[in-house]
């Protein structure tokens, strides 16, 4: 199986914040404005060992912990692991709170932004 990237996506009411990894590669688009950046072949490395642990077939029918998605109190998100040209879309899930079975990789990409961020 090849993964060819992996996708976060955030919205709320005046905001979209999505993230795409892929080998070597960071794009980030908030609000329209894009971004892309190098990522280093160890964090691709961790992402791929991540989803290994995922059976992304099942991804869109894992239970999201909360709701405050719901109220604007958080905003929605979700993964999309693309494998071999198909997209798996995972359920929606409050931001910062993925399904335990995502938390690795949710997690591990979180990080990776938060360090591009930074630079």
């Amino acid at each position: 199986m090849k993964i060819e990237k992996v996708s976060l996506s955030e919205r709320t009411r005046g905001t979209i914040r999505d993230f795409t990894l892929s080998d070597r590669k960071l794009v980030s688009s908030i609000n329209g404005n894009i971004n892309s950046q190098e990522i280093s072949q160890n964090d691709w490395s961790k992402i791929l060992e991540y989803i290994e642990e995922i059976n992304a077939e099942n991804i869109s029918k894992l239970e999201a912990p909360t709701t405050k998605r719901f109220s604007d109190a958080a905003l929605a998100s979700n993964i999309t692991i693309t494998k071999n040209g198909t997209d798996y879309q995972s359920s929606t899930f409050d931001s910062g709170n993925p399904p335990l079975e995502l938390k690795k990789l949710y997690d591990e990409i979180q990080r990776i932004i938060k360090t591009k961020k930074s630079k």
